[in-house]
């Protein structure tokens, strides 16, 4: 095969994965919240892994209150977690 017939083959691989690592990222957010909830890990693992969702939610609202719902899809009774106004606040009551 071509080196020309080679590197059309890799844009889309490269394409996929401008794509699909960013949205992987933020989709991550929820379940590692969800695990923080339940006492698998700790905060600073979450607080610095996802330091960028929280800036964005810091310059967008919508954005937060988008991420804060999510957040509170698979969170144990009694925890709460906020990131709207761009700070991730956990309340966890056990």
């Amino acid at each position: 095969m071509s080196e020309e017939g080679k590197k059309r083959r890799r844009w889309p691989l490269i394409a996929a994965l401008l794509v699909g690592l960013p949205v992987l990222y933020v989709a991550s957010f929820g379940p590692a919240c969800w695990l923080l909830g339940k006492g698998w890990i700790g905060p600073n693992l979450v607080v610095g892994v996802y330091e960028p969702i929280r800036y964005g939610a810091e310059l967008s609202q919508s954005f937060g209150n988008l991420m804060d719902q999510y957040m509170a899809i698979g969170l144990p009774a009694g925890t709460t977690m906020t990131i709207s106004d761009g700070r991730l606040r956990i309340s966890i009551e056990r």
